[in-house]
């Protein structure tokens, strides 16, 4: 079964099941910020697979410092039972050229739409367990070994995040 996986803060979402009106707004302008009623996901095929959604996050374009990194996975059947578009047009912001990929984009979000996402993430956060921290030690091991195994593209990567990366593995 396919997942689509999303990065969280934690905090921002409620620690039982609730109603989406009683939702916490940040967590609607952080973790469910959309850009073009899109709202960027990253598709794994088995939970095994987990890790490498992880290290797209945490590898981003942007990232400038390694960070803890909390996710939560979803079965992809979910958003198509909500009438949710999934497409993979997009290719994805990571420095790991090989699960550039992997991203993918929920399209065409409304209001109501983007309220089923939350729904649904709440849903497999708390309810089904779908959503692990991985600490900053975690993730310090993943972006060493992909920097050791040629995965990231050092040009697009930012470069106080590959200085980090070379302490680490002591290049």
């Amino acid at each position: 079964m396919a997942f689509l996986v999303r990065k969280v803060s934690r905090a921002k979402w409620p620690d039982e099941i609730c109603s989406i009106s009683e939702l916490n707004a940040d967590l609607m302008t952080a973790d469910l910020r959309t850009t073009g009623n899109t709202l960027s996901l990253w598709r794994i095929e088995n939970e095994e697979e987990l890790q490498s959604a992880v290290l797209a996050l945490a590898a981003s374009s942007k990232t400038s410092k390694i960070e803890n990194v909390s996710v939560v996975w979803i079965p992809e059947e979910l958003f198509s039972s909500k009438g949710i578009r999934i497409d993979n047009a997009n290719v994805g912001d990571t420095v790991i050229f090989d699960l550039q990929n992997t991203h993918r984009d929920a399209c065409d979000l409304t209001y109501k739409k983007l309220g089923d996402v939350a729904e649904i993430i709440m849903n497999e956060m708390l309810k089904e367990g779908h959503y692990k921290k991985f600490t900053k030690s975690e993730i310090k091991t993943a972006l060493s070994n992909a920097y050791l195994d040629d995965r990231i593209t050092e040009e697009k990567c930012n470069e106080d995040l590959i200085q980090e990366i070379k302490k680490l593995i002591k290049v």
